[in-house]
């Protein structure tokens, strides 16, 4: 399997929230800018 095909369903649920996109994983939620960037959970 590519890499694009292992990312595909592991973010669940993206949103925008202001400048940042929040998402579920693995029942956490987590944050990034939505210009790019780290993730913070």
């Amino acid at each position: 399997m590519n890499q694009l095909h292992q990312q595909i369903g592991y973010y669940h649920h993206p949103t925008l929230n202001g400048n940042q996109v929040v998402f579920v994983c693995e029942d956490d939620l987590w944050h990034v800018p939505f210009r790019g960037g780290w993730q913070r959970g």
